[in-house]
């Protein structure tokens, strides 16, 4: 698997570039990338995570700011 560019993550308004940026496009994006943008670098799906996992990394992304 791959991973997503986070680069200035905080200072995006979007998830994959399509979606409103909120806790829940996050934990769909992660759970299944394909579905959002196919053939994206973030191949395959997260199912593995718990729903404890998965809420606890939506908010940790959601917490990034950019540094000024």
């Amino acid at each position: 698997r791959m991973a997503p560019n986070l680069s200035n993550f905080g200072d995006r308004d979007f998830v994959a570039g399509i979606m409103e940026k909120n806790e829940e496009n996050i934990k769909k994006w992660i759970r299944n990338p394909e579905a959002f943008k196919p053939g994206n670098t973030m191949s395959g799906t997260y199912g593995d995570l718990s729903d404890d996992e998965l809420d606890a990394l939506a908010e940790y992304l959601m917490g990034l700011k950019v540094q000024e």
